[in-house]
């Protein structure tokens, strides 16, 4: 029964990933032993372990989400993408590994139910064998004891008592032959008789074994069909563990390459996006000085509540300043600071002044610049970014402290609504939560 069904089983073999034979996974699902198998305790201490682990990493995942805030959306869902995958890996292989396990106890099981079976029926065999030669014992004397009575019958002055065998004696010699053969003759069938009486009391107690085993054979039999499917039943939950594991490792190399394919691209875009950075600063700097020239008394003082908030409410989720690159691992500046907000949330001018430009960059997505002018002999220019959509706003349009400007949208290289916002100094980026109250 069981080789049939192994003809058709396919061996599943342990996929040699990373981290795969540490995990319990040593090699065939049919392999002989069972050494690289995790016991119950150990597998769930492990599953448990990994769980935990797996979580820990979607954590990690959703922290670093804040560094991708305004990374390209398509570069940021690839790298993701990918981190999601390598953190189901090891769950994954742990599940095969499970299995392989599980599936190795049931084949276990169902050989020693097996093995079982064999020697019952075996047993079952002598003992069927035992009683077909005690009836050939039986049938023997029955037919010894036969001839004898036959030979009483038939034989010419037989008797079977003392008193005619001596009337029917001629002389002493012949009486006393006759007399032994009469005894011995008593003694072969009272033998026979013996024998055939033992041997019947011995073929009732085999007999009794008989049906005893017969039903331990039916019971094996039962518990051999029960094992069997137990066995068919890992052996699938192996495979789909091993199918899923499959497909984890396809999609994570396909991942890979999308993510080298983005990075490239995204490496590409920086590095034209830093060109028309460094552009815009210039171009800030050129109108710094301009102003600048413009107001000789450097113009007002820039005190506490000079520069108002952006937005209703203001948590940072990524700060000014150096950093590396969460997914290309550059060391690039972040210009400003990216305030957590939800699409459509009213964007607010930090403090009045003339709005100079007013466009979409494929970085920044719809951005607005504001001068403020001078104030205290420096020239100062805020950036809203990732707006929803322009037009609320228009180039040299003049715009007081808390107006209105705009609404916060996910626009550029963004992979969720909030609103990187800046102030530049003389050109120059500076942390803008420095200014404001």
């Amino acid at each position: 029964m069981w080789a049939g069904r192994s003809r058709r089983w396919a061996v599943i073999v342990c996929t040699m990933a990373a981290g795969l034979v540490a995990l319990g996974c040593a090699g065939p699902v049919f392999a002989a032993g069972g050494g690289g198998s995790p016991s119950p305790s150990a597998s769930a201490s492990s599953s448990a372990s990994l769980k935990q682990q797996y979580q820990d990493n979607l954590d990690k995942i959703e922290q670093q989400k804040s560094q991708l805030s305004d990374v390209k959306s398509s570069l940021s869902d690839a790298y993701v993408a990918l981190q999601q995958t390598d953190a189901k890996l090891p769950l994954a292989q742990n599940a095969l590994a499970t299995a392989n396990a599980d599936f190795t106890k049931k084949k276990q099981g169902y050989d020693a139910v097996t093995a079982k079976l064999q020697a019952a029926k075996g047993e079952q065999a002598q003992i069927q064998g035992q009683i077909d030669g005690a009836e050939a014992q039986v049938r023997q004397a029955r037919d010894q004891i036969a001839a004898i009575a036959r030979q009483d019958v038939t034989s010419p002055g037989a008797t079977s008592t003392n008193l005619m065998l001596l009337l029917g004696t001629e002389s002493m010699s012949d009486l006393t032959g006759r007399y032994i053969a009469s005894e011995a003759i008593t003694r072969t069938r009272d033998q026979a008789l013996a024998t055939a009486r033992q041997t019947a009391a011995v073929g009732r107690n085999r007999k009794a074994r008989l049906d005893a085993v017969a039903a331990k054979i039916v019971t094996l039999q039962s518990q051999a069909k029960s094992a069997l499917d137990q066995a068919d039943s890992a052996k699938t939950a192996a495979e789909a563990a091993k199918d899923q594991l499959d497909q984890l490792q396809a999609q994570q190399q396909a991942q890979a390459q999308t993510l080298e394919q983005q990075k490239k691209e995204a490496q590409a875009q920086l590095d034209e996006t830093q060109h028309q950075n460094d552009k815009i600063s210039a171009e800030l700097k050129a109108l710094a000085a301009k102003e600048k020239a413009a107001t000789p008394d450097g113009g007002p003082a820039v005190t506490s509540g000079t520069f108002g908030a952006p937005l209703s409410s203001l948590t940072v989720t990524s700060p000014f300043g150096w950093r590396m690159h969460p997914i290309l691992h550059t060391m690039r500046l972040h210009t400003g600071v990216d305030l957590e907000a939800s699409c459509g949330q009213p964007i607010y001018a930090t403090a009045g002044g003339t709005v100079i430009r007013n466009y979409y960059n494929v970085a920044w997505g719809n951005r607005t610049e504001i001068s403020h002018g001078v104030m205290d002999g420096h020239s100062f220019v805020s950036t809203y970014n990732h707006q929803k959509a322009l037009g609320y706003v228009h180039v040299g349009e003049t715009v007081t402290k808390g107006q209105v400007i705009g609404y916060v949208g996910t626009t550029g290289w963004s992979t969720g609504c909030h609103l990187h916002f800046e102030i530049y100094v003389d050109g120059s980026p500076e942390n803008p939560m420095q200014y404001i109250e």
